[in-house]
């Protein structure tokens, strides 16, 4: 038996699977496009991410798409501050990436 409440949580979990599919996109076109930048040690790193990233968010998102219908407040609360704090470094992250990019480039 599958029981999927549909809540907020829910809408987490699904955003989580569907972040595990843009990041396999993105570990591969980043180091592909920006390899003088990251260099060697960098794309081991992307390569590391690629395998490693999208089974930990596959996995994640499914378990909070199937059982967080059974959390309460308090753990529902804890899964969105977790992933605002992900959102947050991401962009932190991109941010930062491109400005060292148009650093690499020539333009400040």
């Amino acid at each position: 038996m599958i029981n999927i409440g549909f809540n907020f949580i829910t809408l987490l979990g699904l955003l989580d699977i569907l972040f595990a599919a843009i990041f396999i996109i993105a570990s591969v076109v980043f180091p592909v496009t920006r390899r003088r930048i990251v260099g060697q040690a960098g794309i081991t790193l992307y390569v590391f991410q690629l395998f490693i990233a999208p089974i930990v968010l596959l996995i994640c998102g499914g378990i909070i798409l199937f059982y967080g219908w059974m959390l309460n407040a308090i753990l529902q609360l804890a899964f969105f501050l977790l992933h605002l704090l992900i959102a947050y470094l991401t962009v932190k992250d991109i941010i930062i990436f491109d400005k060292l990019y148009d650093r690499y480039r020539g333009r400040y």
